[in-house]
C-alpha cells in the first residue's frame, strides 16, 4: 500500500499522458525516491522547467493518500507499470498510462486473446447486431472483450460479451465511479460485477472532452486487434482504429454500405487494408492462421469446448451443457451491489397465475390441460395460504399478473435452453421490454436474465430490436 501510495502522488503531479513522467522514471524507477529528491532539491530537474519543477513540489503527499482511502472505500484497486498484472502491451506503447485505476473483477490481459471492440454512438440496428453477436461469439471462445463504454457500438460489445457470459473490461475517460454516459447506469454496473472498469483517471474525476483522446490510446494498446463495427470518417472509434495502426495493432472493420455516410470511416479503413469481418470466427481464423495464435487452446482438456452460437433452427434437448472452470488471478475486491430485486412477497404474487384474475378466468385455467402449468415462474402459492396473506399493491404491468401470449410450457421440452431460460420465458409479451424490466419482473440477477435472454433468442423463442428491448418474435 505505501509502494502505490507514492504511484499515485506521481500520476496526480504529472496528469496523464505527461511524457517527462517516463523520462523522470528512467532516472528514478522509484516514484519515492523521486519524491525525496523533490522535496530536498529546489533546482529543477531535467527536462522540466521551472514552472513544472515548481507545480510538482505543490502537490502534497495527503493529497495521493486522499485518493489511495477514496479507492479503499469504493472498492477501486490500484495497479502500477512495474507489476506483472499491468497489461503488458501497454508497456509497449508511446506515453503508456503510469498506473491504473481498476474497479470490479480484475483479470491480467497477459493469458488471453483481447479484442477492443468501438463504434458510433449514432449506431444502427444492423451496426449494434453485428457488433453484439461478434461480442458474443469472441466472449465464448474465452476472449476478452474491450470497449469504451459510450453508447451505441461500446455498448453493444460489453452486452454481447455479458450475454455469454464471457469477460469484458470498459476502458473510461473518467474516475471508475463515474456513472457515464447516465443512460449506461445499469451497464456500468453489470460490466464492474462480470469484468472491469479501467481509467487512467483517479476517482471523482468528470470526463472531459480531451480525456477521451487520451483514453483512446489505452483502448487500442491493450489489445491484441481493434474491430471497428461502424464510424463516420470523423469519430473517436476511428480515433482508436488509427491509435491501433500507430501501435502496431491489427485492424479490422466490418463491411457495410459504401453509400451510407455512418458507414464512411469503415469502409476508409478496408481501402486502407484494414481486415474484413464479419463475424467471430473471421477474427479467431485471422489470428489462428496469420499470428499463429490457437484461440480455443484455453479450452480445458477435461471438458468438450462449448458449441458456438448458429444461426439455425433450435435443436432437440440433449445433455446439459457444463461451462469450463475459468483459473483466473483476481484481486481481494469486494463486487459492487447488484440492482435491489423485487421483494420475495412481489415475486410471489407476479409468479401466482391465479392471482389478478376474475373468476372464470380461473375456471378456465383449472380446466386447462396439466401441461399449461408448467409456463408460469417457480414458486407456487395455494390457494389457501394466498387467501391468509395480507393484501398487496397490484403489480407493475410489467409483471405477467394476466399471462401474456406464450408457448406452452410443454413446448419448451423440445428446446435446448436451460433453467433459467425457462423461467424468465412467460415474462415475455409481443411488446418490446427492457431488460431492467424484465429483472424486475422475473426476480432474477442482471447476468442470469442477460444469459437467458441470449438462449431464448438463438432457439429463436423472442427477438431483439434497437434499444435492447425484448419481444416474442
Amino acid at each position: 500500500m505505501e509502494e502505490q501510495l507514492y504511484w499515485i502522488w506521481m500520476s496526480l503531479a504529472f496528469g496523464p499522458a505527461n511524457i517527462n513522467a517516463h523520462k523522470l522514471l528512467q532516472r528514478y524507477p522509484n516514484p519515492r525516491d523521486l519524491y525525496e529528491t523533490v522535496q530536498r532539491v529546489k533546482e529543477p530537474l531535467a527536462p522540466l522547467t521551472a514552472r513544472e519543477y515548481e507545480q510538482l513540489r505543490s502537490v502534497p503527499l495527503e493529497k495521493a493518500r486522499a485518493v489511495m482511502e477514496d479507492c479503499v472505500r469504493k472498492h477501486i484497486d490500484v495497479v502500477n507499470m512495474t507489476e506483472q498484472r499491468f497489461p503488458q502491451r501497454l508497456l509497449h506503447i508511446y506515453n503508456p498510462p503510469i498506473l491504473l485505476y481498476v474497479l470490479g473483477r480484475y483479470l491480467p490481459f497477459n493469458e488471453r486473446l483481447v479484442i477492443t471492440m468501438v463504434g458510433s454512438r449514432e449506431v444502427t440496428a444492423s451496426g449494434y447486431e453485428v457488433g453484439r453477436k461478434i461480442a458474443y461469439e469472441l466472449a465464448r471462445r474465452d476472449v476478452i472483450v474491450v470497449s469504451g463504454m459510450a453508447l451505441g457500438g461500446d455498448s453493444s460489445a460489453h452486452i454481447g460479451a455479458l450475454q455469454a457470459g464471457g469477460y469484458t473490461a470498459a476502458v473510461i475517460a473518467c474516475g471508475c465511479d463515474i456513472n457515464y454516459p447516465a443512460a449506461n447506469r445499469d451497464l456500468h454496473v453489470q460490466v464492474a460485477m462480470n469484468g472491469c472498469i479501467l481509467s487512467e483517471f483517479p476517482p471523482g474525476v468528470r470526463p472531459e472532452p480531451h480525456n477521451f483522446i487520451m483514453r483512446n490510446r489505452i483502448l487500442a494498446g491493450v489489445a491484441n486487434g481493434v474491430v471497428v463495427t461502424e464510424c463516420r470518417q470523423r469519430s473517436g472509434a476511428l480515433s482508436t482504429a488509427n491509435y491501433a495502426l500507430e501501435e502496431g495493432r491489427d485492424v479490422f472493420a466490418a463491411p457495410n454500405s459504401a453509400l451510407d455516410e455512418k458507414h464512411g470511416g469503415t469502409f476508409g479503413l478496408l481501402q486502407d487494408g484494414a481486415v474484413p469481418v464479419r463475424k467471430a470466427e473471421d477474427i479467431i481464423a485471422y489470428y489462428d492462421t496469420v499470428r499463429g495464435v490457437p484461440v480455443t487452446s484455453r479450452n480445458s482438456p477435461e471438458e468438450p469446448p462449448e458449441r458456438p452460437v448458429r444461426e439455425e433452427a433450435p435443436r432437440r434437448k440433449s445433455e446439459p451443457r457444463r461451462r469450463p472452470e475459468k483459473k483466473t488471478s483476481l484481486p481481494p475486491l469486494e463486487e459492487p451491489p447488484e440492482p435491489s430485486a423485487p421483494k420475495p412477497q412481489e415475486r410471489k404474487k407476479a409468479a401466482s397465475p391465479a392471482e389478478g384474475k376474475t373468476s372464470g378466468e380461473t375456471a378456465q385455467a383449472a380446466a386447462a390441460p396439466p401441461a399449461e402449468e408448467k409456463a408460469p415462474p417457480a414458486q407456487k402459492t395455494s390457494a389457501a395460504s394466498a387467501e391468509k396473506e395480507a393484501p398487496v399493491p397490484a403489480p407493475e404491468p410489467t409483471e405477467p399478473s394476466a399471462q401474456p401470449e406464450t408457448k406452452p410450457a410443454a413446448a419448451l421440452d423440445d428446446f435446448d435452453i436451460g433453467e433459467n431460460a425457462r423461467r424468465l420465458y412467460p415474462y415475455l409479451t409481443n411488446e418490446p421490454q427492457k431488460v431492467d424490466d424484465l429483472i424486475k419482473a422475473s426476480g432474477m440477477t442482471p447476468s442470469a436474465v442477460l444469459a437467458s435472454l441470449t438462449e431464448l433468442e438463438c432457439a429463436a423463442l423472442c427477438k431483439t430490436v434497437p434499444g435492447q428491448r425484448y419481444l416474442l418474435p
